[in-house]
């Protein structure tokens, strides 16, 4: 297999970012090889999110290991991982700076087929620092260098992410036509739980544009690829929550208080507490505005002692 030989001067400027950048950590002194390292990326990636504690120290540790051993593959892929976590923890500084030096040495290594996604890791970054323009213009690179190598999947996932973005600024006219072009592909490669999301994009540019019956024909194609994406899940409170708000707007009022109540219930069921008292205080201003004043003051009281319970809690 050919193995680009490392730069000894711009691997070393790039280790020092890193070292600048991570936290100091103490670190066995046995040195694994590529394969060890290779299964513990894999071991990041999948704990990024359950346990981001754990993913953090790994990837440092494996960083310093592959840079040891001069393993390129290595140190992109824990770099990438770290910023990915900075990500998520809303550091978007620490986590530009780790996708930068990621991008450059996956260039240098030519790591084609993962530039797309480089470039997409740093589109999340600036969305998370407010600069949207910037955004939306790498993840229109990442669809662009993704539909030079044939990533179609990838060309998916930046349109999604031209999507979302454009959701969040209020354009929903283009958030609803780059989601639509995500969906086509996801929908050829069958990637469900990407349709999960690129239909819940379209259903709220739908909704901030007041189109209910659209909304709620989008809500309901999320729920499907909902389904095949885990298997039969329980939907999520905030699904009835939405459901819900459409019938209101769409004047249908026994609708609306069935899915209303069914959101309630699903809150109580998963323990999702903020999801039912969002869906009380909702029911509770549909019963008062319908007179029904015993009912909307229950409905009141109990959302009250979930938002009391909070504050004790803090």
């Amino acid at each position: 297999m050919y193995m680009p030989k490392l730069l000894p001067l711009r691997s070393t400027i790039i280790f020092v970012c890193l070292c600048l950048l991570l936290p100091a950590k103490n670190f066995a002194q046995q040195q694994p090889d590529s394969n060890t390292i290779k299964a513990n990326i894999q071991t990041c990636i999948d704990s990024v999110t359950a346990n981001p504690g754990f993913a953090e120290a790994l990837a440092s540790r494996m960083l310093v290991a592959s840079n040891n051993i001069k393993y390129p593959w290595g140190i992109f892929m824990n770099t990438t991982i770290l910023g990915a976590i900075a990500c998520n923890k809303g550091e978007f500084d620490h986590a530009l700076k780790l996708h930068e030096i990621a991008l450059a040495y996956g260039r240098v290594h030519r790591f084609k087929q993962k530039e797309s996604t480089t470039l997409g890791n740093l589109a999340k970054d600036y969305s998370g620092k407010g600069d949207h323009k910037k955004a939306i213009d790498l993840y229109l690179e990442a669809a662009k260098v993704a539909q030079e190598i044939n990533d179609t999947l990838q060309v998916g996932q930046a349109l999604q992410g031209v999507g979302q973005t454009y959701n969040k600024i209020g354009y929903s006219a283009e958030a609803i036509r780059y989601c639509s072009q995500a969906v086509e592909i996801f929908k050829k490669k069958k990637r469900y739980m990407s349709l999960v999301w690129a239909y819940n994009n379209i259903a709220a540019a739908y909704m901030d544009s007041a189109r209910f019956d659209s909304t709620y024909h989008y809500l309901w194609l999320h729920k499907d690829a909902y389904d095949k994406a885990t298997g039969g899940a329980p939907a999520k409170t905030d699904f009835y929550i939405n459901l819900a708000i459409c019938c209101d707007s769409l004047g249908l009022k026994d609708s609306a208080a069935y899915y209303f109540g069914k959101a309630i219930t699903t809150g109580r069921q998963t323990g999702d507490e903020f999801g039912m008292q969002s869906a009380l205080f909702y029911l509770a201003v549909k019963e008062e505005q319908s007179g029904n004043s015993s009912k909307a003051i229950r409905h009141y009281k109990e959302a009250l002692q979930l938002t009391e319970k909070y504050n004790n809690l803090e």
